[in-house]
């Protein structure tokens, strides 16, 4: 059964980092943060596991030398904070009704204005 899922404050800022930076990028850039949750690099592991990244160039034992990019999940948990979990088999999922073909490059779903149009309050006169 998926579960709708808010992006923890940390995990969004690492994949907002590699969404940036438009290239694969180390597992060592992606510690943004050092704390104790981050200094194994098991964070990288679980990003890969759940979907959200996939490992590009791997290397055996070290996650901070392997590269990473975004799967169209990750992009689109980066842009609207946001995905589905699936807890049978613990992996993330894009929401109901979006398919991965429309997640962009910078996660927007293609088609989407960028900024939304305000109404207008006042007319002009004369």
């Amino acid at each position: 059964m998926p579960v709708l899922i808010l992006t923890p404050a940390a995990e969004w800022q690492q994949l907002r980092f590699a969404l940036r930076a438009g290239r694969p990028v180390y597992g060592s850039e992606l510690r943004l943060v050092p704390t104790s949750k981050t200094k194994d690099g098991v964070f990288l592991t679980d990003l890969v596991l759940r979907g959200l990244m996939e490992a590009v160039a791997e290397a055996p034992g070290n996650p901070w030398a392997s590269t990473y990019r975004l799967t169209p999940v990750g992009r689109y948990a980066c842009e609207y904070g946001e995905y589905d979990f699936d807890t049978e088999t613990s992996t993330c999922r894009l929401p109901v009704g979006v398919e991965a073909k429309s997640v962009g490059a910078t996660g927007r779903l293609d088609g989407t204005p960028k900024v939304l149009p305000v109404p207008t309050a006042h007319k002009k006169r004369g």
